[in-house]
């Protein structure tokens, strides 16, 4: 999942002016989770931004705005569907020798990808089905009918820059926000890739899925709970199922 560019240009060496957000930058947001089933859409839905004020008051005169459209299907059964585009516009003025210098950055980031989701506390971990895609992991809450995504803004080519003022524990973050427009049906996920019984997928259940992978019923070594599918082979079909379970609790 692509998370949208919101580039910030932290002038070490140069004189900045002084001007007024166009968007109020939000306090910290802190995620409290809930129950996120359920079909999330949104209309360019105004994007809110929190950047800390080490940064703002480095660059007091960066302006912000943004939204979201598109749909979020987070199903009972544990998968997902995301069709949704986010555009950002981030403008700023430098003044060197004293010339103004403007700055803006104009950016739509398109997300378009279906798996399956795990939570962990406040946390929704979207694994996609193609396993080039990495898994994404987003801090929410579900207010009411909304559903408020809290994501790492990435500062892209001036990371480096950053690094050196903005601490790593507080990075700039953007919160998406969605309505709930319908119920998403599906039953609950059966948790089978448990292969040593001790209540969660993790890591130990994968070391055994990985000791009998390639495996196929008759040959010595085959374990057929490590058979997610039933299919007699013990396969990348069943490591899609393993991934999706993996973190779960029985």
């Amino acid at each position: 999942m692509q998370k949208f560019r919101f580039l910030i240009l932290l002038g070490l060496s140069f004189f900045l002016t002084e001007s007024i957000c166009a968007q109020p930058f939000i306090d910290k947001p802190v995620s409290t989770g809930g129950n996120p089933v359920g079909i999330w859409e949104a209309d360019k839905q105004e994007v809110q931004a929190y950047v800390p004020a080490q940064a703002l008051a480095l660059v007091p005169n960066i302006q912000f705005t943004g939204s979201i459209s598109g749909r979020l299907t987070l199903e009972a059964g544990g998968g997902y569907q995301a069709d949704y585009i986010v555009r950002s516009q981030v403008s700023l003025t430098l003044v060197i020798f004293g010339a103004p210098l403007p700055i803006a950055v104009d950016v739509a980031d398109t997300t378009l990808s279906e798996g399956t989701y795990q939570i962990q506390d406040s946390q929704l971990i979207l694994v996609p089905n193609n396993p080039t895609v990495a898994s994404d992991t987003l801090s929410y809450t579900v207010e009411g009918d909304s559903l408020h995504l809290v994501v790492e803004i990435p500062l892209g080519q001036f990371a480096a820059l950053a690094a050196g003022i903005i601490p790593p524990d507080d990075p700039p973050l953007a919160v998406l926000s969605l309505k709930k427009v319908g119920e998403a049906g599906g039953s609950p996920v059966e948790v089978t890739a448990d292969f040593n019984g001790d209540g969660v997928v993790d890591f130990a259940d994968f070391l055994r899925f990985a000791g009998g992978f390639g495996k196929r019923s008759g040959e010595e070594g085959f374990d057929a709970k490590l058979d997610l599918s039933g299919d007699g082979v013990i396969d990348f079909t069943d490591f899609l199922s393993f991934a999706g379970q993996f973190g779960l609790k029985t």
